[in-house]
């Protein structure tokens, strides 16, 4: 995980863009904070060989349009859990 914590649920509520790379011991990035990423409309991963999972819980990311994965030949799943109905509903 990117961080060990639970997160404020405003913590990163106005972030639109985030970039994980070259994360070579990252084997999860959401762990059950989706609330705090209400806005982000672009994720970008690569390089992350060990990466496993994206989201470790209910994923809402409604504001999202860009997902983008590479490099990370290890990773085994999207999302553990159910989605909620409207996920992802402004990916391209």
């Amino acid at each position: 995980m990117i961080w060990q914590s639970k997160v404020h649920a405003d913590s990163f509520s106005k972030l639109k863009s985030l970039r994980v790379e070259n994360c070579e011991k990252l084997l999860t990035i959401f762990p059950s904070t989706e609330a705090a990423f209400l806005n982000l409309e672009q994720l970008t991963i690569t390089q992350s060989k060990n990466l496993k999972m994206i989201w470790r819980s209910k994923a809402a990311f409604l504001n999202l349009e860009q997902l983008t994965i590479t490099q990370s030949k290890n990773l085994k799943m999207i999302w553990q859990s159910k989605v909620h109905a409207n996920s992802f509903s402004k990916l391209k």
